[in-house]
This record gives structure tokens, C-alpha cells and sequence, in this order.
């Protein structure tokens, strides 16, 4: 069998060990640095549904970024769940490591599998102090302090496209409404809306959802690449 040098030297084989504790531990500062980076700074969202077309087709990617700056009509947002659970912190380590390698889809202590228990994107379109109704499925809304109702495509500081498909007559009603009266939002409230306006559930379902609801802003679209852009 063929000899190697560190089976006959003491100090060779020191330093083989340190090499080994020196390389796992470089290994070690790389994978924490990228595991904080990516959970503070950016991370990416696989989108499954047709809740948020067609700015968010099915099976794209986006890239969210925790750090929110200041929230404007349009915005893409990624929510919490709306409903609550219970974890400690080896379930929410867990739980986050997950979620990330596999792009916010699979979540371990996940409480069930209904909408309200995942995260999910939405569209900002109600700012505390707003005032809003929908009509046809289309918000209308007056920003507060002024005194005229907008289309929310006049007051968003983005461009997007609803999915509104025509529903037969007398059944406007069920499922998730196209209409509704008229709400005034309270302090630290916002109004988000799928761009889906038939089939997806939002704060029509959910009501106004509070901003420690929201996990993250939409920074980037990189797949499909033939629609990839900036959300500046």
C-alpha cells in the first residue's frame, strides 16, 4: 500500500488537521454570510399560481428584498401568513432554510395547506388614510388628505394589468366579490389586491392588512428571462 508523508510526520499531520478545521470553518463563514444575506438583504419567490398574472405568470422567479423602503400604490409585496403560528427558534431556522432552497414553497411546520397559511405576493393599492371602494373589480380610491376618487391605476406609481374575466350574470356574487363599499384605512393599514381579480384571495377576503404583515418588497423578475426586469 502505498505510503503517504503524513503517516510518518508528526507535524505534517498537525498541519493536514489544521488545514481540514481551517477549510470547514471558511466553509462555515461563507454559508452563514450567504444564509443572512439572502434572508436580510434578497431571496427569491417561486410563483405557482395565477393569483398575481400577468405581471406574475406561473413558475416565475422574482427576487424580494426584506428591507422595505417606503410602500407605494402598485408595489409588489410579499405577506406573511395570514394565519398564525407557533414556532421556536430551531422550527423557524428550519423553517427559513427551507423556504429559501426551495424559493418560499415548501415549509416544514407549515399549519396547513389552505392559502391563508403561506406566504403570498399581493399588490399594494390602499395607504393609511385612503379611502377606497371596487366596482366591476376595478378600486377606486381617494389618497388621504384630498378629495376626489381615482381609478388605482391613476394614483399607482406602476403600470399592471388586471385578469378580470367576464363572469355570467347573477353570479357576481360568489366567491371572492368584484364590489364593495366604501372603506376609510386606519393608522399602519394597507389594502392589497391580487391582479387576479376573480380567483385569488386578498384584503377583500383578508380585510386591511397591517404593515408587520409584510415580509418583503419585490426588487427583481429574472425568469422567465424574456420578461425579466427591475421593479425600481
Amino acid at each position: 500500500m502505498k505510503q503517504r508523508a503524513f503517516d510518518y510526520s508528526y507535524e505534517l499531520k498537525i498541519e493536514r488537521k489544521r488545514k481540514i478545521t481551517r477549510n470547514l470553518l471558511i466553509a462555515l463563514f461563507i454559508s452563514v454570510f450567504l444564509i443572512i444575506f439572502f434572508k436580510m438583504i434578497l431571496f427569491p419567490v417561486f410563483t405557482v399560481s395565477k393569483s398575481m398574472s400577468p405581471d406574475l405568470e406561473r413558475h416565475s422567479l422574482t427576487y424580494f428584498s426584506p428591507v422595505k423602503g417606503e410602500l407605494n400604490r402598485g408595489d409588489l409585496v410579499l405577506l406573511k401568513p395570514m394565519e398564525q403560528k407557533k414556532e421556536n427558534f430551531f422550527q423557524k431556522m428550519i423553517d427559513f432554510l427551507v423556504l429559501y432552497l426551495t424559493a418560499q414553497q415548501v415549509e416544514p411546520f407549515k399549519i396547513s395547506d389552505q392559502v391563508s397559511s403561506k406566504y403570498s405576493v399581493r399588490r399594494v393599492i390602499g395607504k393609511p388614510g385612503d379611502s377606497l371602494y371596487m366596482k366591476n373589480y376595478v378600486i377606486h380610491v381617494k389618497p388621504a388628505g384630498q378629495s376626489a376618487y381615482l381609478s388605482e391605476f391613476e394614483v399607482s406609481s406602476r403600470d399592471y394589468t388586471l385578469t378580470i374575466r367576464n363572469v355570467p350574470q347573477g353570479m357576481e356574487d360568489i366567491g371572492i366579490s368584484g364590489n364593495f363599499d366604501l372603506i376609510t384605512l386606519g393608522p399602519g393599514e394597507y389594502f392589497v389586491a391580487a391582479d387576479n381579480r376573480v380567483e385569488a384571495l386578498d384584503s377583500r377576503y383578508w380585510g386591511p392588512v397591517n404593515e408587520e404583515k409584510i415580509a418583503a418588497m419585490a426588487f427583481a423578475k429574472y425568469f422567465p428571462f424574456k420578461s425579466a426586469r427591475f421593479y425600481e
